[in-house]
Order: C-alpha cells, then sequence, then structure tokens
C-alpha cells in the first residue's frame, strides 16, 4: 500500500514536470511567433 502511494507521487511529479516544462516550451514559441508577425 505504501509503496503503491509513493509510486503514484513519484508518477505524479514527473508527469507534472513534463507538463509543466512543455508548457514552458509552447510559452516561448508563441512569443517567437508574435514576434515574428510584428
Amino acid at each position: 500500500m505504501v509503496a503503491n502511494l509513493i509510486t503514484l507521487v513519484v508518477g505524479v511529479s514527473i508527469a507534472a514536470f513534463f507538463l509543466w516544462t512543455n508548457n514552458n516550451g509552447i510559452k516561448r514559441d508563441r512569443e517567437r511567433a508574435w514576434g515574428k508577425r510584428d
């Protein structure tokens, strides 16, 4: 039970980290696209 909880927490942390970094990358690309448009 405890091992399952630890696995779940680690999995969620990794997923959140990847989502966060991916979101930052998209934001950067969008800013670059806006810069080109002007």
